[in-house]
């Protein structure tokens, strides 16, 4: 019984590590996304003076677009 006690205070305690990991995870992910500086794709959409200017990195946007991915492949060959 002790043994199965101190197994789940274990389980408690990792799922609330995991959970702490993952929250700062988040956080930094933010602030990697909005940090105005590191950043090395512009992306521009529309025309004057409707158009956007948006400011992105390219490893987020191969992971996570497969369009960006193949795009962003073909330009590190050029």
């Amino acid at each position: 019984m002790r043994h199965y006690l101190y197994q789940n205070s274990l389980d408690k305690l990792e799922i609330k590590m995991t959970a702490k990991f993952f929250e700062k995870l988040s956080s930094n992910y933010l602030e990697l996304l909005e940090d105005k500086e590191d950043f090395n794709v512009i992306i521009k959409i529309g025309e004057a003076p409707n158009a956007k200017v948006f400011q992105a990195h390219s490893p987020i946007l191969k992971h996570r677009s497969l369009y960006f991915h193949n795009k962003l492949k073909i330009a590190d060959k050029n």
